[in-house]
């Protein structure tokens, strides 16, 4: 397998976290107001129905401290409309610039986009003056 080269990414380093995956209650967990994806029935559905036949196979990612839902809020509400009671969770530590960011990195390649609510995050970023890579941006 070849490896990529991170600067064609606007990448300066690997940021590889050792992750640990829990179960929490459904109920303590909360939505991200920022969650640029659109809810699909016909996507929902098919969702129901691969975590009735496979359970989860990815952990929902949700910030530290908060409960907020980071990546995988179509899971969480899926768990909810069969009756899971607990969820398996991985916990970051993310400050709200990183928040916003990842949170749109993590929810652009499914679903269909709030584009408005993009722009939106997009503003915010660079009146904090995150460093953003403008080519991944455009990917977006």
């Amino acid at each position: 397998m070849s490896s990529l080269n991170l600067n064609s990414l606007g990448v300066k380093k690997l940021n590889l976290r050792k992750l640990e995956v829990e179960y929490v209650e459904i109920l303590s967990l909360v939505p991200n107001q920022y969650n640029p994806n659109t809810h699909q029935v016909d996507s929902f559905n098919l969702l129901l129905k691969s975590l009735c036949m496979f359970g989860f196979t990815q952990p929902i990612v949700v910030r530290k401290g908060t409960n907020e839902i980071i990546d995988g809020e179509h899971r969480w509400r899926a768990a909810g409309v069969i009756g899971l009671e607990l969820v398996p969770v991985t916990f970051i530590d993310l400050t709200d610039e990183e928040r916003r960011l990842a949170t749109i990195i993590h929810n652009s390649a499914r679903g269909t986009h709030d584009l408005n609510l993009m722009k939106d995050i997009d503003t915010y970023l660079k009146k904090k003056n995150v460093d953003l890579n403008k080519e991944l941006l455009k990917e977006l």
